[in-house]
């Protein structure tokens, strides 16, 4: 038979447990640096984002506090921001220690919200070189055109076909490559102009893909 003290406990836990899994809503759109799981980022103290989504069509959801906690491949605590009282949801600084380069970080977001409910979402971010010296890219070399052979005349070639190939260097266990092309293409700045609808301004203008193949396992 409990006594007082351990009904208050239970009552206490129960409750707990019921604000946690009635919240109204959920979190959505984690964003590193404006970008969900970004590979190869080089700052040193990105910014992380998220939105609170309402998942009974109820309204008057709003954040009362945050806590935001990195853990690296290990699962060690990297950074934690402890609970923090405040309605800021966007433009959170990095402010752990130095983060490694090409180490894979995860992020989990702790959300209360106005009727002291709370949920938890996580998400993913990689460093990459973390140096912009050549000496860090291994005698890396330029591998594109110049200017008067890969030239996308924009102005008058609306529509055209690409095609490229990746292969990734086995002897080092290379295992994610990410490419980028369309920079300041005027096909790029104008969203009538390319079937994706992207429409940025100068040096803002550019298709990022990215492969990883870490998941993948070899064939027999």
């Amino acid at each position: 038979m409990l006594d007082r003290k351990g009904k208050w406990i239970t009552i206490v836990f129960l409750l707990s447990i019921v604000s946690q899994v009635f919240a109204g809503f959920t979190l959505d759109n984690l964003k590193v640096d404006y970008e969900n799981t970004p590979l190869g980022i080089d700052i040193t103290n990105p910014h992380f984002s998220w939105q609170m989504k309402a998942t009974d069509n109820k309204r008057g959801y709003a954040q009362t506090a945050y806590q935001i906690v990195v853990t690296d491949a290990n699962n060690q605590i990297v950074w934690d921001t402890q609970k923090v009282n405040s309605d800021l949801s966007h433009g959170i600084e990095y402010s752990g220690p130095a983060l490694k380069a090409t180490t894979r970080y995860t992020w989990k977001v702790s959300v209360w919200d106005n009727l002291k409910a709370m949920t938890t979402k996580s998400s993913w971010f990689e460093t990459g070189l973390m140096n912009p010296d050549i000496s860090a890219w291994s005698g890396a070399k330029w591998i594109g055109g110049g200017s008067e052979d890969l030239v996308f005349y924009s102005h008058y070639l609306s529509v055209y076909k690409f095609q490229y190939a990746v292969q990734l260097d086995k002897a080092t266990n290379s295992t994610k490559a990410s490419f980028i092309f369309g920079g300041n293409d005027a096909r790029l700045m104008d969203k009538d102009l390319n079937i994706q609808g992207v429409e940025n301004q100068k040096d803002q203008s550019y298709i990022a893909l990215e492969l990883d193949i870490s998941t993948v396992s070899e064939s027999p």
